[in-house]
């Protein structure tokens, strides 16, 4: 029977030279035999022949010393070797839901690593997880998310029987699936305290969804099945459950005056609690009532807000790289000179909330003083007045300095900080006039940007590019997120 099947295979295979036989007294022909030939023979990685061909389901396998070539009409010729040979083997070869392989064993773009893919899935491979499956609905999520370049990086382990679903981790986080709920991606900060609640199997559950973004982008949270995990770069990730999470829903979500939860639910006699920025809701478990306290006023608060036409009223106009609806309008807790705590206000693209909220938290937790902090339509939209006023500001749809094209400012992507202390200079130029009393750069004083020095640290730990460091100019006020 099986040498009916290979002859069936075999003569619809293309045809090939055979080549000699090997000391295992095995041959190689068609379309195997071709491949083969084309890698380098006995010589290539594959190495000589160890068996003659066998069926396999839909199509013929031949082994080598260091891998096999399988092949069938539908995915021709295919080389399977080395840990990612190991790994399908391990699932079941052939026979198993990965099927045949449909390409050669292929390196990750951009990353150190390799992968196969076959009829039924994927087998990644990186030097730091090794070699693991991804099939499904898993590895459907994960695809979306920017396979190993997204922020979940590669597989740390194939699927793992978790309940009713399963589960696959990652290096950035974990998929999970189940007939009810689908496939979602949880990560971070988030993963982190839904692992330490028991994860899928806890009184959570399954995800409900992937990990989205706040609708402020000053965050980020899960849905699960017991409850929502949310998170923001100052408060961390916290569960919100049963009653109490109904009624912060009710009363806005992290967008209302309560923001973010700032702990989980824990127990009080007679009930349960969760805190938030804004103060606690409690739940009375013998009566069932939900009372939302307001708390008091954190010494350091950092708020986000949508943007209009009408809030910006000197700083854009029709015309410019981003609208209002990009932007979002930041109050963030600084100290002065004088070292007095105050509140100012910045503008920003809406995908760089989250990086400069930590930025300032950090400057804030280091006393690193910023002089003012006022959008830059308080003077009337004037770059030149805003440095001469000291000002601390973002967004301003306006040209480079000195250029025709567009300011990261007009995209919302960049932050002057202390200009009277970190002045633009070019030859003998100077701005603001009052930075020419800070061009002694070794001469280190409060509100200076210099390197080592918290803001210049602040900016860089979340990958921004700094002026001072530019070659032909230096803007010691100006930081951005591309650098320039």
């Amino acid at each position: 029977m099986l040498d009916a099947v290979l002859a069936v295979l075999v003569c619809l295979a293309p045809l090939a030279l055979v080549a000699p036989a090997s000391a295992a007294g095995c041959s190689v022909h068609g379309a195997i035999g071709a491949y083969w030939s084309s890698v380098g023979g006995d010589g290539s990685f594959l190495g000589p022949c160890v068996t003659g061909e066998q069926a396999v389901p839909g199509g013929v396998r031949q082994r080598f010393r260091s891998g096999s070539v399988l092949w069938s009409p539908a995915t021709g010729a295919r080389s399977v070797h080395g840990a990612i040979e190991l790994a399908y083997d391990r699932a079941g070869g052939p026979a198993s839901r990965l099927g045949l392989p449909t390409t050669h064993e292929t390196p990750t773009p951009h990353r150190t690593g390799a992968f196969h893919h076959f009829q039924g899935g994927s087998v990644y491979w990186s030097p730091s997880t090794g070699a693991h499956l991804v099939v499904g609905g898993v590895r459907d999520t994960w695809a979306a998310h920017g396979w190993e370049d997204g922020p979940l990086g590669f597989p740390r382990s194939g699927e793992v029987a978790r309940g009713p679903g399963v589960r696959a981790d990652f290096e950035g986080g974990a998929v999970l699936w189940s007939p009810s709920t689908g496939a979602h991606a949880v990560r971070g900060a988030i993963v982190r305290r839904w692992d330490e609640l028991g994860g899928e199997l806890g009184p959570v559950g399954f995800p409900l969804t992937s990990e989205l973004v706040t609708p402020i982008k000053a965050g980020a949270f899960n849905h699960f099945q017991g409850g929502s995990v949310y998170w923001s770069p100052t408060t961390g990730a916290h569960l919100v459950l049963g009653a109490i999470r109904e009624r912060w829903a009710a009363l806005g979500w992290e967008g209302g005056w309560l923001g973010f939860p700032v702990t989980s639910e824990q127990a009080v006699p007679g009930g349960a609690r969760s805190d938030f920025s804004g103060g606690s809701i409690t739940w009375d478990g013998r009566t069932g009532a939900v009372t939302a306290t307001p708390g008091p006023r954190p010494s350091s608060q950092s708020t986000v807000h949508t943007v209009t036409a009408a809030d910006l009223p000197a700083s854009w106009r029709p015309g410019c790289p981003v609208g209002p609806a990009d932007l979002r309008r930041l109050r963030l807790s600084h100290v002065d000179l004088a070292g007095a705590d105050r509140t100012g206000e910045l503008v920003v693209h809406a995908d760089e909330v989250v990086p400069v909220l930590r930025i300032f938290a950090r400057l804030h937790e280091a006393r690193f003083p910023v002089a003012r902090m006022e959008r830059v339509d308080a003077f009337g939209g004037s770059d030149a007045a805003s440095m001469d006023a000291n000002n601390t500001s973002a967004f301003n749809c306006r040209r480079r300095t000195g250029g025709t094209a567009w300011s990261e400012h007009a995209y919302g992507r960049a932050v002057d900080v202390n200009p009277v202390q970190n002045p633009y200079v070019s030859g003998t130029t100077v701005l603001p006039e009052a930075g020419r009393a800070y061009l002694d750069r070794s001469r280190v004083r409060p509100g200076m940007a210099v390197p080592g020095s918290p803001v210049v640290d602040a900016f860089a730990g979340q990958g921004w590019g700094w002026g001072g460091l530019w070659s032909r100019s230096r803007d010691y006020q100006h930081f951005s997120r591309s650098g320039r």
